[in-house]
């Protein structure tokens, strides 16, 4: 389950990564 979760976080981490580089 913790592994699980840390992986999404991990995820949208990314993805946040790569809308702010689109934006700016």
């Amino acid at each position: 389950m913790s592994r699980y979760f840390q992986n999404l976080l991990f995820k949208l981490r990314f993805k946040n990564q790569l809308i702010l580089r689109e934006v700016s």
